[in-house]
């Protein structure tokens, strides 16, 4: 499947302000787009995850008063000091 690529709208303003003429012709106006509905949901999923993760640990720093190990002991054997 060949979809239209982002580049070419971007690129075309920036060589327009920068004096340097037309867009060089190497650059591609479509590319082959292979991406199928699992990768998409795999790409999507982790994305979330990783977001959530790093969202976690900067509410956890700033609002976090409770060592985990003080609720749970479990918690406290897995990971110490936390």
């Amino acid at each position: 499947v060949l979809q239209p690529t982002r580049l070419s709208p971007i690129v075309k303003p920036l060589f327009q302000k920068l004096n340097l003429g037309k867009v060089p012709k190497w650059l591609p106006k479509t590319v082959s787009y292979p991406v199928t509905v699992g990768a998409n949901f795999i790409f999507w999923t982790w994305l979330c995850i990783a977001f959530s993760d790093v969202g976690g640990y900067f509410a956890g720093r700033k609002y976090g008063k409770t060592k985990l190990g003080a609720i749970s002991e479990a918690a406290e054997k897995t990971s110490p000091n936390k």
